[in-house]
């Protein structure tokens, strides 16, 4: 899926994605290697957690973890975005 993703959007590891309601990161660590930076976004605290320790085993730097919700996202001071990842679960 990842390799059809940077195909499709020419992912050259200069662009910022988002990904939110990332849980523990599932998305957000495989498409680290593709893109410049990551910034993973979910409401609870425990799933960041564990995003940020796969991150750390796995040697992943460039994903930024926040805390937030859909409805805030202009105060979390994200970059402009070149790919968005959104969660439809609760």
């Amino acid at each position: 899926m990842f390799a059809l993703l940077t195909d499709r959007f020419g992912l050259d590891s200069t662009q910022h994605a988002l990904d939110l309601g990332c849980g523990p990161g599932t998305v957000a660590l495989e498409l680290a290697g593709t893109v410049n930076a990551v910034f993973a976004v979910d409401p609870a605290a425990g799933m960041l957690k564990q995003g940020q320790e796969l991150a750390v085993e796995r040697g992943i730097r460039n994903i930024r973890w926040q805390q937030g919700v859909s409805n805030a996202l202009l105060s979390l001071g994200l970059p402009p975005l070149d790919l968005e990842r959104v969660s439809l679960m609760g």
